[in-house]
């Protein structure tokens, strides 16, 4: 038992160097782009942070035959990372008082996203009878749901759809000059140097993340705890810490957008991305019809968290500034109830 846990703590350690490493060099590489803090927390930082979980998922569902593991440790990051946002709004308020536009979608776009999980998990219980093939199709979509919503978050939305439409009408006739022209400049040394420390770094969250996956499921044999509430409780604590890390080190220099878009880009890349691609990974049949309905459980939390969360995203009044630590109280119940739930039933 006192070696599964060493494990799990030593991969634990392993995994946070490697996420803090891929934050740091992926926050450089948005500073020498000139990209905006929104793009860099919605793609590359909860990219980089969310890799974790990617690599933990499908080692869970190739490696380990651990399905639930698999998901549970997705909405389980889904969940922590509100709660994050619960008890930093504790200690700092303005996390919420001034939420820009893109956080304010990121927050709608949560929703949807579980929404649309949440549903293919119901879809999956086998009494409704719905063909296994059908199961295995659908979080395809959730993919496309993801890249929508995060060019809606980031302002690109538009400019695809135009780019989109300007092409069609160039082939169909239009002006051979007409549409967007790339230009390509040759990056600089500082900037091949921090993609390949990025690179490096994304290396080492995937041995680690290997290693974590294996470590959880040890400790989920040595304890006789299911599979299902290890997945939902011990490996988030573990694969978020890069996003905790970000978000101190966020609020700490004044940026709460940062904080809030690594936070919420990272939930709507656990969901449309994390899950999709473990789904995609399981060979054994539908991922959505093989995993506990006790998942569901944690999809209810994530929606009310989320709901809960969504005026302070849609206003940014002084009344509501007062009743922030309600809020982020209420959330905290939310998660302890979820996690009690979960054990019980799992």
């Amino acid at each position: 038992m006192l070696e599964a846990w060493l494990q799990y703590l030593g991969a634990s350690v392993v995994v946070f160097a490697g996420g803090w490493t891929l934050v740091r060099f992926g926050d450089a590489i948005g500073e020498e782009t000139g990209l905006g803090r929104v793009w860099a927390g919605v793609i590359l930082l909860a990219t980089a942070t969310s890799l974790p979980e990617l690599v933990t998922g499908i080692t869970a569902v190739r490696g380990l035959d651990a399905p639930n593991l698999a998901v549970g440790g997705a909405f389980g990051a889904n969940s922590l990372n509100l709660l994050v946002i619960a008890v930093l709004g504790l200690k700092w308020r303005g996390i919420l008082r001034d939420p820009t536009v893109e956080t304010r979608q990121m927050g709608s776009a949560g929703i949807i996203l579980l929404l649309m999980a949440g549903g293919i998990l119901i879809l999956g219980r086998g009494e409704l009878g719905v063909p296994s093939w059908i199961i295995r199709v659908l979080p395809i979509t959730m993919i496309v749901a993801y890249v929508i919503t995060a060019l809606w978050t980031i302002g690109q939305l538009g400019s695809v759809m135009a780019s989109f439409s300007l092409n069609r009408g160039s082939k169909s006739g239009g002006s051979a000059g007409s549409g967007f022209k790339l230009s390509i400049r040759k990056p600089s040394k500082s900037l091949m140097k921090n993609i390949g420390g990025y690179l490096f770094a994304v290396g080492i969250v995937t041995v680690a993340g290997i290693w974590l996956a294996n470590a959880a499921d040890g400790v989920s044999d040595a304890m006789g705890w299911s599979s299902s509430f290890v997945g939902a409780q011990f490996l988030p604590i573990s694969t978020t810490l890069p996003e905790f890390s970000v978000a101190i080190a966020s609020l700490r220099i004044g940026a709460p957008d940062l904080a809030l878009s690594n936070l919420l880009g990272s939930n709507m890349f656990n969901i449309g991305i994390v899950l999709s691609a473990d789904s995609l990974a399981y060979t054994k049949g539908a991922l959505f019809t093989d995993v506990s309905s006790v998942h569901l459980i944690a999809t209810a939390a994530g929606l009310a968290m989320t709901l809960v969360l969504i005026p302070g995203l849609v206003s940014a009044s002084r009344p509501f500034a007062r009743t922030v630590g309600v809020k982020s109280i209420a959330k905290i119940g939310i998660y302890a109830s979820m996690s009690s739930l979960i054990f019980v039933f799992s």
